[in-house]
């Protein structure tokens, strides 16, 4: 009488198990514009936080168009691939040292005085994140 498994009884089981699990995956779509947004909030994020505490005439500063939001530096093949269309009332953020957020060049009238509003698109949704005034706080919100 058997009593245990077969060393080639458990390994077809696996393969089997593998199988299943590649063609379940196939079924499975990556939201793109989610984690473009995320990716873009993370981003915004970072440079407040690099910005505050230290002082640079031209502040810290994140330009909002496709190709800029990548880091340049980093051209390995496992970089990040930003796939949204970007819209927004500024053509970039910038943040003082104290991480409140600005237009362009430091000065008292630079500073955001409205919601920045920043849109991701892509083919069937949109996304938006919300930068606000003299917080630099950022919130998403999709639709």
């Amino acid at each position: 009488m058997k009593k245990a498994f077969t060393l080639v009884e458990l390994i077809f089981v696996i393969v089997l198990i593998a199988i299943l699990a590649k063609v379940g995956m196939s079924f499975v779509k990556v939201d793109y514009l989610q984690k473009d947004v995320e990716y873009l909030l993370l981003k915004i994020k970072k440079t407040k936080f690099k910005a505050m505490g230290s002082y640079r005439e031209n502040g810290h500063c994140v330009k909002l168009d496709k190709d800029s939001i990548v880091d340049n530096e980093k051209k390995e093949a496992n970089s990040y691939k930003f796939r949204s269309y970007i819209s927004s009332n500024a053509d970039e953020i910038c943040f003082d040292e104290f991480g409140r957020p600005y237009e362009n060049n430091l000065n008292a009238s630079s500073y955001i005085k409205e919601v920045l509003d920043i849109r991701l698109s892509n083919k069937s949704k949109t996304c938006a994140i919300k930068v606000y005034p003299l917080t630099g706080y950022g919130i998403i919100s999709c639709d």
